[in-house]
């Protein structure tokens, strides 16, 4: 959904929170959201302007290390999320 969006002009961030997070340690980097679909890449999203954000309270639960986390991806920062929320987004969850 993310990458068609963006597709059509409009700016995406991802934030990856409760088992999102793990994602983001060494050796996962796909989503597979079906089987006879591919995989969606973030880096490929990443790569056309799409932002990847991490729970940081996700992280502590799962010990996932912001020194570990991919090229490009950051750590959520609370005052961005409420900035976030305040100017009306559009949300999908899965």
């Amino acid at each position: 959904m993310a990458e068609k969006v963006q597709k059509n002009g409009q700016k995406v961030t991802v934030f990856l929170y409760i088992h999102g997070d793990k994602l983001m340690k060494p050796g996962a980097y796909t989503l597979v959201f079906h089987e006879e679909n591919p995989p969606l890449l973030l880096k490929d999203g990443m790569a056309d302007g799409c932002n990847v954000r991490v729970c940081p309270h996700c992280m502590m639960a799962h010990k996932v290390e912001a020194e570990g986390l991919r090229d490009g991806i950051q750590v959520m920062d609370n005052d961005l999320l409420i900035e976030k929320i305040r100017k009306n987004p559009t949300v999908f969850t899965y």
